[in-house]
């Protein structure tokens, strides 16, 4: 699967962290109960797999063909495209308010579309028979990259190719333990994860190539590549000075954002699926380790963990970025909790299982009032596949 873009959230909150590694507590503590849900959507068959949020509305991407645009306040269906997308192996969504577009654009197996927020009727659309993944909305272009191994420059006006970025002509050998071809689907090339954007550069992960490429968003020009050890299961995410990049190799990487040199980075117990989230000069991420870290950005030094719920001897993937707002940080792990600590110490707040016996399959998105995630079945077949709502 090719998941979709990734935001990086840039929320100070004006707290000095405490100096040196600290464990959090893991949960015994007496904490509050966690709020109650808004509202929750699954009147039907769906099969959720990712959530964004904008002009007042949540827009879910359903793997089962459909984009279904709700009420953010209430969770009333809007509208749901018509016809059916292909979203089996490359699919991701981004909020475009741009000169020449405001829009929901999709990228699918075999295309990038996008959307009236205010109908679900197609602008315009840019087929490519190996798809887009997650695209991301520049100052003044739409990037996508491709299973072809090409990252292109869109119109946003017209869905027009501007530019392409070859990523296979100096594709890197493949580190110990991670064979490439292995990791790509069959017949295809690449196998490219959803862009992030700063408005000037544009980050794409190569879950096979093991890298991170940037590109100059206006001309598709390469900036940089950085190669880690092992493949890159999600979006990079980045800050003023820095792009965080998580991997299989178990290390969570932080390179120049302007030259891509490593500064530092961070040795975990399992692989790291996301770069995180930068608020102030602490940046949160979590592992496949059942655990939240929160680093200091200058030094690549822990400030503390804390450690998620799971259950002896299966594993606990925490597959999506932290949102953070004034002194808290939210977190979504798959088992199907949310969790809510306290930015400085790591402290447990509060925590919830919004939908029983279900895993959490997306990022966490937010209005700046609400948290909107998606839910999916269990492999034993428990659970519900929902979009949901929780208060801040």
């Amino acid at each position: 699967m090719i998941a979709g873009a990734a935001l990086s959230l840039l929320v100070p909150f004006g707290m000095a962290a405490p100096q040196g590694e600290q464990e959090a507590a893991k949960g015994q503590q007496a904490v509050a109960p966690g709020p109650e849900v808004i509202w929750e959507f699954d009147a039907g068959e769906y099969q959720f797999s990712e959530v964004i949020a904008g002009f007042g509305k949540v827009f879910a991407l359903d793997r089962k063909g459909k984009i279904h645009a709700l009420d953010g306040a209430e969770g009333d269906l809007l509208w749901s495209t018509e016809g059916k997308l292909s979203l089996s192996y490359s699919f991701g969504q981004a909020i475009a308010q741009m000169p020449g577009l405001t829009a929901v654009v999709v990228s699918s197996d075999v295309g990038l579309l996008a959307l009236d927020p205010k109908t679900g009727g197609e602008i315009w659309r840019t087929e490519n028979p190996l798809g887009f993944a997650g695209p991301a909305c520049a100052e003044k272009t739409i990037v996508a990259a491709s299973a072809d191994g090409n990252i292109y420059g869109f119109d946003p006006a017209t869905g027009k190719v501007l530019w392409t970025h070859d990523c296979m002509a100096d594709a890197p050998e493949d580190p110990p333990g991670f064979d490439g071809k292995r990791a790509r689907f069959e017949g295809k090339p690449a196998r490219p994860h959803g862009a992030t954007t700063d408005g000037k550069l544009v980050f794409v992960s190569i879950f096979d190539q093991c890298r991170t490429i940037a590109v100059d968003a206006i001309t598709g020009k390469r900036v940089w590549s950085y190669r880690t050890q092992g493949w890159l299961s999600g979006p990079p995410s980045f800050g003023p000075g820095h792009v965080f990049i998580g991997s299989q190799d178990q290390y969570l990487h932080a390179v120049d954002k302007t030259t891509g040199e490593l500064q530092w980075k961070v040795k975990t117990k399992s692989r790291v699926p996301r770069g995180g989230t930068l608020a102030g000069d602490t940046l949160y991420f979590g592992a496949c380790d059942a655990l939240l870290y929160a680093v200091d950005v200058a030094t690549g030094d822990i400030r503390w963990k804390f450690e998620t719920e799971h259950d002896e001897g299966r594993g606990a993937p925490i597959y999506s970025s932290p949102v953070v707002f004034g002194s808290k940080v939210y977190l979504a792990a798959m088992r199907g909790k949310v969790y809510c600590v306290d930015a400085k110490s790591g402290e447990l707040r509060w925590k919830t299982e919004p939908v029983p016996a279900s895993e959490i399959n997306s990022e966490l998105a937010t209005d700046g009032e609400r948290f909107f995630l998606t839910t999916r079945k269990e492999i034993d077949g428990a659970g519900e596949s929902t979009v949901i709502a929780l208060p801040k």
